[in-house]
């Protein structure tokens, strides 16, 4: 089996996975598709009327994947470790925690007439949806530089009902600049 997405490019089913659908469950055993791009693995089971699950798992995905979302200035070098885990739980409600991390990255900017280079390595971003909303937080070291920490919730958040002009969200950040000319390097 093959997909092709023109963003994307070629994914290619590594061995086929066996698929039960039935009314009262389904199960997808783990699907894992590749390409130059990496490795992604999709696995779910359930009943598809009241509790269910699935996981998606990302190796080695690079950054390049990300080209068409980010700024024409703006280029990520590197690879994307990725997890993810959602589902609907018995009292119907859904929940998930999906996590992303960038082992060795960096990002090259073209500001004017020059290049920045900035080593992102080591960058986490986690997030959790529970009864109780959305918890995210970004740990992003900007090596030789400093690091960025920062956290934002969105309390009460459930997709079905969002509303971005009514969701209350609530956050904080702290950077650690010890040579703020050095980030001046970076941010002109």
């Amino acid at each position: 089996m093959e997909l092709r997405e023109a963003r994307a490019g070629r994914w290619r089913l590594e061995k086929p996975a066996s698929l039960l659908l039935g009314t009262q469950r389904f199960e997808l055993a783990a699907g894992c598709f590749t390409s130059k791009h990496g490795r992604l693995c999709l696995q779910a089971q359930g009943d598809p009327s009241a509790t269910w699950s699935a996981s998606l798992q990302g190796d080695a995905l690079s950054l390049k994947l990300l080209d068409p979302w980010l700024p024409e200035q703006l280029q990520l070098i590197g690879q994307l470790g990725l997890s993810a885990e959602v589902g609907i739980d018995a009292n119907g409600q859904l929940g998930g925690e999906a996590s992303a991390t960038l082992a060795q990255a960096k990002s090259r900017m073209e500001l004017g007439d020059t290049e920045q280079q900035l080593d992102i390595s080591g960058t986490r971003l986690a997030a959790v949806l529970s009864a109780k909303g959305l918890d995210g937080q970004l740990h992003l070291p900007l090596i030789d530089i400093g690091i960025i920490e920062a956290s934002a919730r969105l309390p009460g958040m459930q997709p079905g009902t969002f509303s971005s002009t009514e969701q209350p969200i609530e956050g904080a950040w702290d950077a650690k600049l010890p040579d703020l000319a050095s980030a001046l390097l970076v941010c002109p």
